[in-house]
């Protein structure tokens, strides 16, 4: 049991604890703008999926990079790289989420409940996109407190 215990506050850090937080958030404007385009505005589950998933996306870049995994570059390479990688990750899960949308709108699943569902898989995808492939911590090397990339060596 301890051991769990020491896994699971592990993984509960600053880090975590933030994403769940703007996750949550990310998730609001997601929701929020689906429902509007697709019950009031009368759009269809798709095109109101896709439009909330740019106005989500955008969302979740900004609070990620300075929020959650408080990457400070600037540079406009570095911001290029980013965002690429982020779009290109969100476009994975999106098309994700669109198919089983289509599906679950196929068996009759209700719009939002069948959102619900599929975002616990999204949620934990973009998590590890994140921070595995886009806002990655650079490791030091040595006693010196310069930072270097993997790939220089």
């Amino acid at each position: 049991m301890r051991n769990i215990i020491n896994i699971f506050l592990k993984y509960l850090n600053r880090e975590t604890i933030s994403y769940i937080i703007f996750g949550i958030l990310t998730t609001a404007v997601d929701y929020g703008a689906s429902f509007i385009f697709f019950y009031k505005i009368g759009f269809t589950e798709i095109t109101s999926n896709n439009i909330a998933w740019v106005l989500a996306v955008a969302f979740a870049y900004i609070t990620n990079k300075i929020f959650v995994f408080e990457s400070r570059e600037t540079g406009l390479k570095v911001l290029l790289r980013e965002i690429t990688a982020f779009a290109g990750s969100r476009v994975v899960t999106l098309i994700i989420t669109d198919v089983f949308l289509i599906f679950t709108g196929i068996i009759g699943l209700p719009f939002l409940l069948s959102k619900l569902i599929i975002s616990v898989a999204v949620i934990i995808l973009n998590y590890f996109f994140s921070k595995l492939f886009i806002f990655k911590k650079e490791k030091s090397y040595g006693g010196n407190n310069e930072q270097q990339t993997d790939d220089t060596h």
